[in-house]
């Protein structure tokens, strides 16, 4: 079985299709980061106009960091494929060689399985409207990934909202906050002694 689909992938058509794949979603990733910005929110009034800008500008950025994290993973997945590749036209591919191309197999499939959430949280976002909340900050937690440490404020609700390390440490527990949401997931919150919410 495997045998027949290393015959199958080690071929100049398929090696051509994942570099487009590669080079589409980039261009893609590049196009999408150029739509979010064009939703600019400004000001310390939040209104429709604010939280239309704020959703979508959001909304693009979950498309663009989405597509990043598969281009991240399928380019992994490309250098095991590569050497392979290279292996099989130079007439050097043996059975251990294998390998090249089951790290090929892995690295796309883990691209689509992390490229999933961004997926749903797209999905789950598009025909809702964005509307405010006013919550309290009650705790703060952190975690631990390969990239570092990641830093949670923990709102009235138990949703745990991903900030920065200076907001992390800025930001009080019991501080009261606006919080957006766009159905049940929280886009952003906003300091109440800077923001005004409109009451029209």
């Amino acid at each position: 079985m495997m045998e027949k689909i290393t015959k199958f992938v080690l071929k100049k058509w398929f090696f051509a299709t994942l570099i487009a794949i590669e080079i589409g979603v980039y261009i893609a990733m590049i196009l999408v980061r150029g739509k979010a910005n064009t939703y600019k929110y400004s000001g310390n009034l939040i209104d429709d106009k604010f939280l239309t800008a704020l959703a979508m500008n959001d909304y693009y950025m979950t498309i663009h960091i989405g597509l990043a994290t598969f281009l991240i993973f399928f380019l992994a997945a490309i250098i095991f494929y590569t050497v392979g590749f290279v292996k099989f036209k130079r007439g050097t591919f043996k059975p251990k060689d294998r390998g090249a191309i089951l790290g090929f197999i892995l690295f796309t499939a883990v691209a689509l399985v992390f490229t999933i959430p961004f997926i749903y949280d797209i999905n789950a976002r598009g025909t809702e409207k964005p509307f405010v909340m006013v919550e309290n900050v009650v705790g703060k937690r952190t975690g631990a990934n390969r990239a570092g440490t990641e830093y949670y404020l923990v709102l009235s609700n138990w949703n745990g909202f991903k900030v920065s390390k200076q907001r992390y440490e800025s930001t009080q527990i019991g501080t009261t906050v606006y919080t957006v949401y766009q159905g049940k997931i929280l886009i952003n919150f906003l300091p109440i002694d800077k923001y005004t919410l409109d009451k029209k």
